[in-house]
């Protein structure tokens, strides 16, 4: 065994990965004025939860849905992903 450095790291799908201007690996980011931005990432492994990767900031808003329909640098309305046990919202039957 090869010990390792302890690195800041973030469990993603690997479906939300994306190819940016000069074919690197990476995400699209959403920041505080609603614009695209892509990220570059490291991947440090996969399991079969997903890929560990490295190069994001502690939090991120992360685009998970629609990711290739966006350019850098656009301006989008973002909305929070639902977690996939979430129950559906009442509605009024009126």
């Amino acid at each position: 065994m090869v010990p390792v450095e302890d690195v800041p790291a973030h469990r993603i799908s690997p479906a939300v990965l994306t190819l940016g201007p000069n074919g690197e690996v990476g995400v699209k980011l959403v920041d505080e004025t609603d614009t695209v931005q892509f990220a570059p990432v490291q991947i440090l492994r996969e399991d079969t939860n997903g890929l560990w990767v490295t190069g994001l900031a502690p939090t991120a808003r992360m685009i998970v849905v629609g990711q290739d329909f966006v350019i850098d640098g656009q301006l989008v309305r973002p909305v929070d992903a639902k977690p996939a046990d979430a129950k559906p919202a009442a509605t009024d039957t009126q």
